[in-house]
């Protein structure tokens, strides 16, 4: 199962959740716990940390707990979509490993018609959560709020540099539509 990947959150985000206002996010959220797993069939919306930066070109631990907190402190809009924190997926031996997971993990969430929203991790893991879409017979409309272009001429590796050159050269090509946000010429 694709979710085995996943560490639940943290012991302190719960903790902080728990002395919250009953309004605010954190009280209408389920989490992945050391006991429990939130039931999908549920859930509209699922939040996913990863804890893998290396494609920044960074050794810096990634720690979502601060993240977290901010996040589950606001208050809910006038909607009522249900939404799991579903914890982090590990840094994995190799950067591939990472992919890898990121990919089972959006792909099953989307098969079960759950949006996936990720967070932490380096730019290059738009390239895995774009390869969660190869089985499932979709195109995909992909926007980055960036000030430059991602291409590098290194195929090689994948890094937050060079995504979008995978992304367009690397069959199957899913993507239909790509807009970028934020561009700035002098970059």
């Amino acid at each position: 199962m694709a979710f085995d990947f996943l560490e639940p959150v943290e012991e302190a985000v719960l903790d902080f959740v728990k002395n919250l206002n009953s309004q605010t996010l954190g009280k209408k959220c389920v989490f992945h716990t050391h006991e429990d797993f939130p039931d999908l069939n549920k859930i509209k919306i699922a939040i996913i940390g990863v804890l893998d930066n290396r494609g920044s070109n960074s050794n810096e631990s990634v720690d979502l707990s601060l993240i977290r907190k901010e996040f589950y402190a606001l208050y809910p809009g006038n909607w009522h979509s249900t939404i799991a924190d579903l914890g982090d997926i590990p840094q994995g031996n190799t950067q591939e490993d990472t992919y890898y997971a990121v990919s089972k993990i959006v792909s099953e969430l989307i098969k079960k018609q759950i949006v996936p929203i990720v967070i932490g991790g380096s730019q290059d893991l738009t390239y895995a959560i774009y390869r969660s879409y190869d089985k499932l017979d979709q195109m995909v409309n992909l926007v980055a709020i960036d000030n430059k272009f991602d291409f590098g001429k290194d195929e090689s590796r994948n890094t937050s540099d060079s995504y979008l050159s995978k992304i367009i050269i690397k069959e199957p090509t899913n993507l239909f539509n790509y807009s970028n946000l934020g561009f700035q010429t002098y970059y």
